[in-house]
């Protein structure tokens, strides 16, 4: 097969190509878009349709008729907002970087949830609505049970959240990695870079994941920071697209991200002794 440089293409076939190119960019950032807003809407039929199940006890405890109304309309609400998170999630799995077991539960208990909301809207008048809406409520903490392992992994529910501090009190001769890039690394970087969201291929839970790199290719270069991606994503504006951790997410303080890069410039590797890059 032979190649041809664009500027030996006929005039009227470049403005085609540039055209495709910019017609598949624009459509992937729109499904970018969609599949990013599940982040936005996932919270909605859970939130109103706990409401109607409180509204629903409540009304069994007034032994009155008038919240009906509002009881329905959030079955509703919560139907209508079920069914479209469900879809901008399908969007957001195409973009990859997920665990695919974490994924494959909390897709398919996320689609049960949403037809479970549908359901519960067709039976809205009848004998089984309250038998619907104890399942759909079920269904509906089950699916963000398993969002959250797929987030922040399977132990989330039970972790304890980790002192935001250098750790202090080691030998000198403690490896600097497993005493402090590790446990730096564990606080600001592991929640989206775990081996259940690895978030651009990239898992920083362990040094061997770590020299593994991710979808653009090694993040660390022994003995220089200046050539080491993982470096060089810290210390760039906050703004910048390519800034780690990303704007809104805890960030690095100084004194770590000069931890990390006197450890790249002193081989990078298991050797280096902590009490050298503290």
């Amino acid at each position: 097969m032979k190649f041809r440089s664009l500027n030996k293409l006929p005039t009227t076939t470049i403005p085609i190509i540039l055209q495709k190119h910019a017609t598949f960019v624009t459509m992937n950032y729109i499904t970018s878009v969609i599949g990013n807003s599940h982040l936005l809407l996932l919270h909605l039929p859970i939130g109103i349709m706990v409401l109607a199940a409180f509204l629903v006890l409540w009304s069994y405890r007034q032994q009155s008729p008038d919240f009906q109304p509002i009881i329905r309309l959030s079955v509703k609400i919560s139907a209508c907002a079920a069914v479209v998170s469900a879809c901008c999630g399908w969007f957001l799995a195409q973009q990859g970087g997920y665990d695919d077991h974490a994924l494959w539960w909390h897709q398919w208990v996320g689609f049960g949830a949403a037809l479970c909301c549908c359901v519960c809207w067709w039976v809205i008048k009848s004998s089984y609505f309250n038998l619907a809406l104890l399942g759909t409520t079920g269904m509906i903490g089950l699916a963000g049970h398993f969002g959250g392992n797929l987030s922040y992994g399977s132990d989330y529910l039970w972790t304890r959240p980790e002192r935001d501090v250098l750790v202090t009190g080691f030998k000198p001769d403690d490896p600097a990695y497993s005493t402090l890039i590790q446990p730096i690394l564990k606080r600001k970087c592991v929640k989206c870079h775990s081996s259940s969201k690895a978030k651009g291929g990239l898992v920083l839970d362990s040094y061997e994941n770590l020299l593994k790199g991710g979808d653009k290719g090694l993040e660390i270069v022994f003995g220089s920071a200046d050539s080491s991606a993982l470096y060089r994503r810290l210390i760039l504006p906050i703004h910048e697209k390519e800034h780690m951790p990303p704007k809104g997410k805890a960030q690095l303080k100084p004194e770590e991200i000069e931890i990390i890069k006197k450890w790249l410039d002193l081989g990078g590797d298991l050797e280096v002794e902590a009490s050298k890059v503290i």
